[in-house]
């Protein structure tokens, strides 16, 4: 799956009755999109004299995150969210947006497997760092919910994407916490100055989130202390990390039979969505990107559900 300029078909929005709403993004309206995000990264990499590894003759990550975000975008809308807050995780240190295949290279962060077409080319992007476009694609495109992003106090964890945000004008839905999140943190971590009147979230998303100690395990449990006071009660925990096939067991302890939704119909409408306008989808069916979603978005329930709604992969 590559970045193509057709006019792309996009899940904007759900109706009251949960049947989703479909709308199109225009080539021009691709191409500025593109060409906005492209202009303002370089921008910011010239002003600011920054290291950042965006691009080589094999990976451009403005395209990569302009052919995947959607993909993300159009799950997250699938779900009904009406007000989603946005827990991102970026590391300017982490200069390399894309990753080295090489299984000998001990600065990879790339665990899934690569899609066929890519079986030739020795770089790959990084998932975890696409991520971090959500909020921009779900802006630009009119995307229905609203999206409230987390902003962190350390400057190393804002970088490049906080640049990026502000130039696209996401920063006006930004609420500063106390520090960065990490799943499993010992540490209390709230929104700084987040009413207790104000609108309740329905979805939390985190997007590329480590774990704050890699060796020890987190529960639900343990998420629900620092979000749940922000959050309705029927709030679903939104988990996109690329590296689930290495650390699967530890994340979300004890919470995958109970509280683990069953969202394949969602991932699977995300696939027949991009199929309407790409034809290299709909020709091949692409089930190893569907098998990469599946891995990828994991979603839990903050009640525990009945068990024709529980996920049992």
């Amino acid at each position: 799956m590559f970045y193509r300029d057709d006019q792309e078909t996009i899940i904007s929005d759900v109706d009251q009755h949960g049947d989703s709403k479909i709308t199109y993004v225009s080539q021009e309206e691709k191409l500025e999109t593109y060409r906005l995000i492209n202009s303002r990264l370089v921008n910011s990499i010239k002003q600011n004299q920054l290291v950042c590894l965006y691009k080589n003759e094999e990976v451009h990550m403005v395209a990569e995150a302009m052919n995947r975000a959607p993909l993300y975008c159009n799950f997250l809308t699938s779900r009904g969210y009406k007000n989603i807050l946005f827990v991102g995780h970026y590391n300017s240190g982490q200069y390399h947006w894309y990753l080295d295949k090489a299984k000998n290279n001990p600065n990879t962060r790339m665990y899934l497997p690569f899609p066929p077409e890519r079986n030739h080319l020795n770089f790959y992007p990084d998932i975890n760092i696409i991520l971090q476009f959500i909020p921009i694609i779900m802006k630009q495109w009119g995307y229905a919910p609203k999206v409230t992003i987390a902003r962190p106090p350390e400057s190393r964890h804002r970088g490049l994407l906080h640049y990026l945000y502000n130039k696209f004008k996401v920063a006006d839905e930004m609420e500063t916490c106390n520090r960065q999140y990490k799943h499993g943190t010992p540490f209390d971590w709230k929104m700084k100055d987040r009413a207790t009147s104000a609108e309740k979230f329905d979805a939390v998303v985190f997007a590329g989130i480590p774990m704050h100690d890699g060796k020890q395990s987190f529960n639900l449990d343990q998420v629900k202390h620092h979000f749940a006071k922000y959050c309705t009660s029927n709030v679903e925990y939104v988990d996109i990390w690329n590296n689930y096939d290495l650390d699967d067991g530890m994340r979300f302890f004890r919470s995958q039979r109970k509280h683990k939704i069953d969202v394949t119909g969602n991932i699977g409408e995300v696939i027949t969505t991009r199929a309407v306008w790409d034809p290299e989808t709909r020709n091949a069916g692409r089930p190893e990107e569907y098998g990469f979603l599946k891995r990828q978005i994991k979603v839990y329930s903050s009640e525990e559900l009945l068990v024709e709604d529980q996920d049992t992969d």
